[in-house]
């Protein structure tokens, strides 16, 4: 599967913004340094300077880097089309740019990445950089704020990214405190933040009818010295953010109606302060999750293969470990990109750690079937595994699994549990046991279903039945004993899974498996 799922690999993450740049160096899923460069932002960079603050800033690392920010935008070092919403994680991932020449010696052996951003043609709007946090707050349905500079309001449905709202409330701030006559009441220096008046400032900001009127009493508030100089940047800042907050309210309304908790993401103490003033002027609650947190989980949740790109899932039930590696080199040459050791076959855990070592550089989806408990779940993360399979829906199971960042693909059989598991964030459902039920049965649950949310049939599927099951609405399939049981050479479960890699594709248009 992904190289992130193995605890010893090592790669670096560029958060490269217009006037800064912070980098990360991350072994498995853990941050163990990071740099930063107050002056080293697009901004001031020229020509060769990029590859020059690169190398400053992770050429004594290893292992592949990641670009994110507005270091791919026309004032960057490669330029990134922005995509369109709604974006997927692997959405993201399937357009990032790879950068081909680099001449300085720490940087010419190692692949470097630029991730693309997201536009909103609905809005006209534009994100660099937040897409990575915002897949790693591993938000399935709900509204995510990214305070900022510009501070996004970002709505996600079904794990991607569907619209978004920025606010220049943190440029509006600086340039008021800066260059506007409200300069004048606010010192440059000594004023230190004042919690009550922040406080007073975010109520007025969201209950007033004229947020121009209202960063104007900043001024008068002074003159008649009612505002002390030292307390003025906290009121206009809270003015600033509960406009903001009001603003926000308006676009997402009906959305924030059935959440009652909204994730905010980005720098700690700015967070804080959206934290204090949106559960001053609202019945929401905030969680706060500092940026370097999400962005290793973002990387390696767009690096997951989706579901919705994977037609055949091979289930391995009995394999071995001495004979596992063969078995998943034949399938993969065969054309197959998901593999699952079900959790009762003897040393399945094993399997899976074998597996995921061996093919952690490709592409393929790597896990185990059969997972009924949140510590089941938890072991298989800990061994490289990153695909859940269960035979029921188990509400825990699922969130666990979401919240570890691998793939959910739990087992249903009417609509009440499909539906369940989908509440809960799975990435695709499986239809089991599916040769107790009928390819009927499919078809009529299917026109209930959302449509973004794959079916997979397993039980019973064989070459003779895989157009039957497709016209039913099936997605893929869950094949096991057809390709793989135990006795079974190499070669045969190549040949296997050649025969099924080859009519799958022919029957839906010679998608990727």
């Amino acid at each position: 599967m992904n190289d992130n799922n193995n605890n010893n690999t090592e790669y670096s993450i560029v958060d490269w913004g217009t006037t800064s740049v912070r980098s990360y160096r991350i072994i498995g899923d853990r941050v163990v340094e990071e740099n930063e460069n107050a002056n080293g932002g697009v901004l001031s960079c020229d020509g060769t300077d990029f590859e020059r603050v690169l190398t400053e800033m992770v050429g004594h690392w290893s292992g592949d880097i990641y670009l994110i920010g507005m270091v791919g935008s026309s004032i960057g070092w490669k330029e990134v089309k922005h995509i369109p919403t709604p974006a997927s994680p692997q959405d993201v991932w399937s357009r990032k740019v790879k950068i081909h020449h680099t001449t300085h010696p720490d940087l010419t052996h190692r692949t470097i990445f630029v991730i693309p951003g997201i536009t909103d043609p609905d809005t006209d709007d534009v994100m660099r950089g937040e897409e990575t946090q915002l897949f790693g707050t591993n938000t399935n349905n709900g509204i995510v704020i990214c305070p900022g500079t510009h501070c996004k309001w970002v709505l996600l449905k079904h794990g991607s990214i569907s619209s978004f709202t920025t606010f220049m409330s943190g440029e509006l701030f600086a340039l008021l405190k800066e260059r506007s006559i409200l300069s004048k009441s606010i010192p440059h220096e000594g004023d230190n933040f004042d919690q009550l008046m922040f406080q007073t400032g975010v109520s007025e900001g969201f209950s007033t009818s004229s947020f121009l009127s209202a960063i104007f009493r900043v001024r008068t508030k002074s003159l008649r010295g009612t505002l002390p100089a030292s307390k003025a940047a906290s009121y206009l800042s809270g003015i600033l953010i509960g406009s903001e907050i009001r603003e926000g309210c308006k676009v997402f309304g009906s959305e924030l109606q059935n959440q009652t908790t909204i994730k905010v993401t980005g720098n700690l103490s700015l967070c804080r302060l959206y934290k204090t003033a949106i559960e001053k002027v609202t019945t929401q609650t905030v969680t706060v999750i500092p940026s370097k947190d999400v962005l290793v989980k973002g990387i390696s949740l767009m690096k997951q293969p989706n579901m919705n790109l994977t037609r055949i899932v091979a289930i391995l039930r009995g394999v071995s470990p001495a004979e596992v590696v063969a078995v998943g080199k034949s399938l993969i040459d065969g054309g197959i990109r998901c593999l699952e050791v079900p959790l009762n076959t003897p040393f399945a855990l094993k399997s899976i750690k074998l597996l995921s070592n061996e093919f952690s550089k490709s592409d393929v989806l790597i896990g185990a079937g059969t997972v009924l408990s949140v510590e089941q779940v938890r072991q298989v993360a800990e061994v490289g595994g990153t695909l859940i399979v269960s035979p029921n829906v188990d509400a825990e199971v699922i969130r666990e699994t979401r919240r570890l960042g691998l793939v959910s693909v739990p087992g249903f059989f009417t609509p009440t549990e499909a539906f369940v598991a989908i509440s809960c964030g799975c990435n695709a459902l499986k239809y089991f046991p599916a040769e107790s039920a009928t390819p009927v049965g499919l078809k009529a649950l299917r026109a209930v279903l959302p449509p973004h949310i794959p079916v997979f049939a397993v039980g019973g599927v064989s070459l003779s039945n895989l157009a039957t099951w497709k016209e039913s609405g099936a997605f893929g399939y869950g094949i096991g004993t057809s390709l793989y049981k135990p006795g079974r050479s190499p070669q045969q479960v190549f040949e296997s899974a050649s025969n099924f890699s080859r009519s799958v594709s022919n029957l839906f248009g010679g998608s990727k498996l």
